[in-house]
Parts: structure tokens; C-alpha cells; sequence
């Protein structure tokens, strides 16, 4: 028997010689339909109601869509779930919720304070990314550039047409302090550069101008020129930089004169 309509129907089984039993039949009405929304995020709830009183919710799948005693669905996973409102008789009102997914952020990393740039992307091209504690720049084609400011914790968010979202944390490294002790050098020269933060190593842009010890700072000028000297700490990567110009020495025999002269003579 397959209920078309509510109401009340007699069913009768014949044995075609006019012996015939017969059973009532009742056609329950279904709860109203349910109201509320097609889809929910993933972490996210919707709220959805039924009219008709005394009934409870349940869900086809609760690893994708579960509901309180109160119509409240979370949504759990991607996919779609099936939502029921089953009155008191077992008669039930059904509504498909969709969960959707953000893919997620790509690319995200730590940077070093103040300027250090990624690039950071999603697969789905249509959202537009947030942040915090750093700048985003929105390139288009769900790609963007995050510029760091501050040290410090941050966070870059996706936010999709949907209003649903996907958010990647990360940190923003502190720079080494201000390298101290550089200065013009002449060929051959010597000098110790110094940071006052702990854990780094020094490198040279050029060591044909400039070549550096790379735990002790201590320079030595090996030929004329400007030379960039690093000072990277090694946990982080982040670095702090200052030139050092080298002169170039007299050409040797560029003097010219008399080889002697007498007190007070020129």
C-alpha cells in the first residue's frame, strides 16, 4: 500500500468467488516542510523549523550534517545530508542540506617583519582574502600577496561568494637588531662587524670586496668596491644587512720626486 493522500481508505483481498475480507486503512498527513537553508559550512550551523508540533530530527549522516532536539544543523564534512522531522505517528518531512568546503589556503609560510612578501593562493578563484597582522593584497584568481609588518602572530582568511571561509595562521619573525661597527676600509683593511642578537651568522655579497668570518664578524677588505654584509639569524632566516665601501690602494710608484732632501730644504 502506498499512501497517496491523507484520509481513510478500505482494503479488500478477494478470492474472486465473492468471499472477500476487508481493513481499514489510515493515510496520515506529512509534517509541514521543513523551512531553512539549502547549505551550510563546514564549522558552521543553520537553523532550520517545522510547523507541526512534537516531532524530532534526525540526519542521514551525521560524519557530513548533525541536528540537535531543536533544528540546529552543524555542518561536519562535505557533502550532503538528508534532514528529517518525523512526527509522532513516524511520518516525516525530509529537506537535503549541503555542506560546503573552502580548499584550502596554499603557499602560507612564516615571514620576517616589516616587508618580507609571499604569494599565497586557493583553487577556488572567486573569494577574496583578509588577514590580520599583516597586509593582503588581493591579486584576483583566488591569488594574493601577504607583506608582513609587526612581529607577531597572524593570520591570512579566504572568504568565498557563500560566506564560508578557510583560514591559515602564521608567524611573523622578529629581525635581527642594528649592525654595528662598519665603516670605509681600505684594501686590506680589517674591522669586526657586531649584532646584539643572538644565534646568527655573517655573509658577504662579495667576498672579492669584502670577505667576513661567518660566526665572528670579523672582516677583512680584499678589494675596491661596496659590499652588502649579512647578518642572518639561523632559526628564523631573517636578516639585517649593512655596506661596507673598500677604497683602493695607491698605485705603487704613482709618488715621483727627488729621493732626498736637506733639514729645512723642499
Amino acid at each position: 500500500v502506498t499512501g497517496a493522500s491523507a484520509g481513510s481508505v478500505t482494503i479488500s483481498y478477494s478470492l474472486g468467488a465473492g468471499c472477500t475480507v476487508s481493513r481499514g486503512l489510515t493515510v496520515n498527513p506529512l509534517p509541514p516542510a521543513i523551512a531553512g537553508p539549502a547549505s551550510v559550512c563546514i564549522g558552521g550551523t543553520a537553523a532550520l523549523s517545522d510547523a507541526g508540533p512534537g516531532g524530532a530530527w534526525s540526519s542521514s549522516n551525521t560524519a557530513i550534517g548533525s541536528i540537535t532536539n531543536t533544528g540546529i544543523v552543524t555542518g561536519v564534512s562535505g557533502g550532503s545530508a538528508v534532514i528529517s522531522y518525523t512526527d509522532g505517528v513516524g511520518c516525516a518531512a525530509t529537506h537535503t542540506i549541503s555542506v560546503l568546503v573552502v580548499p584550502p589556503i596554499m603557499g602560507v609560510h612564516a615571514l620576517c617583519a616589516w616587508g618580507d612578501t609571499m604569494l599565497v593562493s586557493d583553487s577556488a578563484t572567486t573569494g577574496i582574502y583578509t588577514s590580520s597582522m599583516v597586509t593582503v593584497t588581493n591579486l584576483g584568481g583566488g591569488i594574493a600577496r601577504v607583506t608582513a609588518g609587526a612581529p607577531g602572530s597572524a593570520s591570512v582568511t579566504y572568504i568565498m561568494p557563500t560566506g564560508c571561509t578557510a583560514s591559515h595562521g602564521l608567524t611573523v619573525n622578529t629581525l635581527p637588531g642594528v649592525i654595528t661597527g662598519a665603516s670605509t676600509l681600505c684594501v686590506g683593511g680589517t674591522l669586526t662587524l657586531a649584532d646584539g642578537t643572538p644565534g646568527g651568522m655573517w655573509s658577504s655579497s662579495d667576498t672579492g670586496i669584502a670577505a667576513i668570518d661567518s660566526m665572528s664578524g670579523a672582516l677583512t677588505a680584499t678589494g675596491p668596491g661596496t659590499a652588502l654584509l649579512w647578518y642572518r639569524l639561523i632559526a628564523t632566516g631573517c636578516s639585517t644587512e649593512t655596506p661596507v665601501p673598500v677604497i683602493g690602494l695607491p698605485e705603487a710608484g704613482a709618488i715621483t720626486g727627488i729621493g732626498s732632501s736637506c733639514a729645512g730644504g723642499e
